[in-house]
Order: C-alpha cells, then sequence, then structure tokens
C-alpha cells in the first residue's frame, strides 16, 4: 500500500491526477483507474529499492506524458481517467518564479553561463531571485484559477518591471532591442518565453503592435514580452 501511495501521489504530479482519485481515498470502495498499472509500477519500485528517480524516468518518458492537452478529435473528449488527453494544470509557484526568471534573460548570455564551470551555483543563485515572486503566488489546489491577488501582482508591481522587464544585457528586452526587424524581436520573444515560434496571425497582431509604437521601441518590447509572461500558456503547464 505504501508503494501504491507513492506511485500513485507522483503519478499525479506527472500528469496531474492519479490512477486513484481523490489522491488520499486509495482503499477498496474507490477503484483504481488502471489497477494492472498501479500495480506493476508498485512491484517494479519495491524490486528497484524505492529509486524515485527511476519511477520518474521511467514516467516522463511515456506516450502517455508526451501527449497533448489538445483534443483535435470530432468525437467527445474522453473521460479525464483514460489519459487520452494530456491534464492542463498551473505551475507551482517555485515551478512559475524560475521560469520567469529564466525565460526573460538574455539567451545568449544564457549560453556563456551554461559554458561556465560555476554553472550549478548560478542556478542556486537564480532560484534565490526566484523565490520572492514566488512567496507572492499562491500554491495551486485541484480548482486552482489565476487569482485576482496574482493578476494585480503581475499587472502593477514596480518589482515586475525591474525584475522581469530590464533592458541591461544580460536580459531579454535587452537582446530585443538589438535585432534587426520586428518579425526577428516578435520571434525572439516567442522561443524565450513559450518555446515556439509565434503562429502566423500571432505574428501579424505583434508586428502591428510594434509598427503603432515605433516611436517607443523599447517599451514597445517590454509590453510584448509581458504579454507573453501573462499568457495561460506560460502560466499553465499543458
Amino acid at each position: 500500500m505504501f508503494a501504491r501511495s507513492i506511485v500513485n501521489r507522483i503519478w499525479a504530479q506527472l500528469f496531474g491526477r492519479g490512477l486513484v482519485m481523490p489522491l488520499d481515498q486509495m482503499h477498496s470502495a474507490n477503484p483504481f483507474s488502471h489497477p494492472e498499472l498501479l500495480e506493476f509500477l508498485a512491484k517494479d519500485l519495491i524490486a528497484h529499492g524505492y529509486n524515485l528517480r527511476r519511477l520518474t524516468q521511467g514516467l516522463v518518458s511515456t506516450r502517455t506524458y508526451a501527449r497533448s492537452s489538445q483534443w483535435d478529435s470530432a468525437a467527445e473528449l474522453p473521460d479525464a481517467s483514460l489519459f487520452a488527453v494530456a491534464e492542463t494544470r498551473p505551475l507551482t509557484p517555485r515551478q512559475y518564479g524560475l521560469s520567469l526568471v529564466v525565460s526573460t534573460l538574455s539567451s545568449k548570455w544564457l549560453a556563456e553561463q551554461f559554458a561556465r564551470d560555476e554553472w550549478a551555483k548560478r542556478i542556486a543563485e537564480l532560484e534565490s531571485r526566484a523565490s520572492g515572486l514566488a512567496q507572492q503566488i499562491e500554491l495551486p489546489d485541484q480548482n486552482f484559477q489565476v487569482s485576482i491577488s496574482e493578476a494585480l501582482l503581475l499587472s502593477n508591481s514596480g518589482d515586475v518591471e525591474k525584475n522581469y522587464l530590464a533592458s541591461g544585457d544580460d536580459r531579454l528586452v535587452g537582446q530585443l532591442k538589438k535585432t534587426a526587424t520586428p518579425a526577428e524581436l516578435i520571434e525572439t520573444a516567442y522561443w524565450a518565453v513559450l518555446s515556439r515560434a509565434p503562429q502566423s496571425d500571432e505574428l501579424h497582431a505583434a508586428e502591428q503592435y510594434l509598427a503603432a509604437r515605433a516611436d517607443r521601441p523599447e517599451q514597445a518590447a517590454q509590453q510584448v514580452v509581458w504579454a507573453l509572461l501573462t499568457s495561460a500558456e506560460f502560466r499553465f503547464n499543458h
């Protein structure tokens, strides 16, 4: 039972819901969604000395973990217990805080840090830098919705502008200032914040926005980055 509980909770951490729900109701009257799978994983965990690294590596290597949160079929969306679609889930405060820090650093600066011998020390510094905002973010539960206080924090806090929208050489906005064209600026921002290229409609809308603010390019670049940072796509793991 102990091994099953560990497997169920790590599964829920990675997939957004457990093989048994609610997590703390693992008993005969509450059926498992995939009993054979849970039993196999529990036995494997015991056989390998409760190696959580092995368990985690195995789960994140599955096709189930790699599934998209989008359901493109015309058929009705399957029940969540089937794990046919990825569960959209919010980042934890620490994940969100560190993501904000890393995504708003210059990619060139980050590449230089990777090459240094003290990269482990640099990671600790970045995590420390993220802790301030993380302490102000609500720990998500199963019915999480972005709170008004979080929205106001990202909209009005001077610390957000100072920490994530600064234009120094080691920051994303500083890197965007040196791009040759609006299209390059937008693509660089999308890759840095959302880890993907902009779609054609997104590129067009952002180009129009930058053109309308051609007299204040740095502020326009800051607003593009801010819009991406406050998007649902950035806030949620999907």
